[in-house]
């Protein structure tokens, strides 16, 4: 290679370098690397190692059933990740997780998570909500396979005033699920095979959109007769389309929209109003 062209790589090298240490998206994905295990955690801790930690808006780490790593890799994956100004924050761990990995709160105090917007984990645990701080601007939350109480959770909502969607998949610790007042902005709610849920309380008064999936149990809407779209899902039970025409109408007097599918209906006794 010539010198003149040489020094402009060099050139051109230092300066990606420098502007990688400050890339405001990183986004790995173990499914479209194609990557094994060690080899996808080495490009991880190459990049976080080498990341400034300045200018974080996206962090998202999704991986396949085969992943396992030592919990302290991703404590520092994240703590290097999660400063000021991230607005999206993404844990997508293995559903079969043998890991038992325990996401801290810590790192959603007010200093660092104020920005957050988007907040998902997947199959880990987390019960340090004390140490969570005020998330001002936190507009969604999604927790798939999480081990969280419903005092814990409450907790966590108590701090997301700002809070828009709500989705819960498989938290196995939660059996009453409340849904304070104070959640003023809540539009919503998403709740599927949390098996050990017993009762529903409602009480966001702008909850337009619900969706369940489960057996059939109380659900008490409260303060939200807001409520226009439910879907109710059922494949465990029957007598779905049973409960729905027999107790929905006065549980939601003003849904519009209403989907049921029950996948082992016995009967079904639907009621007419006369006019």
């Amino acid at each position: 290679m010539p010198m003149q062209d040489a020094a402009r790589a060099a050139c051109l090298s230092r300066s990606f370098l420098h502007s990688w240490k400050c890339y405001p998206k990183l986004i790995f994905d173990m499914r479209a690397l194609r990557k094994q295990t060690r080899d996808f955690i080495n490009r991880v801790d190459h990049i976080m190692q080498n990341h400034s930690g300045v200018g974080v808006e996206i962090f998202k780490l999704q991986t396949r059933n085969d992943f396992s790593v030592h919990p302290s890799y991703l404590d520092r994956w994240l703590q290097d990740a999660v400063t000021p100004g991230i607005k999206e924050l993404v844990l997508g761990l293995p559903m079969e997780n043998k890991m038992k990995y325990s996401f801290p709160g810590s790192l959603l105090s007010r200093e660092r998570a104020q920005s957050i917007e988007y907040f998902h984990l997947s199959s880990c645990t987390f019960h340090s909500i004390g140490k969570v701080g005020c998330l001002s601007s936190l507009r969604t939350v999604r927790l798939h396979n999480v081990g969280i109480t419903e005092e814990e959770l409450c907790l966590l909502l108590s701090n997301s005033f700002a809070l828009e969607h709500l989705d819960l998949e498989s938290c196995y610790d939660i059996r009453c699920l409340k849904i304070p007042h104070l959640l003023s902005k809540l539009n919503r709610l998403d709740v599927e095979s949390c098996k050990m849920l017993q009762r529903i309380e409602l009480n966001a008064p702008n909850v337009s959109i619900l969706n369940y999936d489960g057996p059939t149990i109380p659900i008490s809407l409260g303060g939200s007769l807001q409520v226009k779209k439910m879907q109710m899902t059922s494949t465990v039970v029957p007598n779905l389309l049973h409960y729905a025409s027999t107790k929905l109408l006065s549980i939601a007097p003003n849904v519009e929209s209403l989907f049921l599918y029950s996948l082992y209906e016995v009967s079904v006794i639907l009621h007419v109003p006369i006019q």
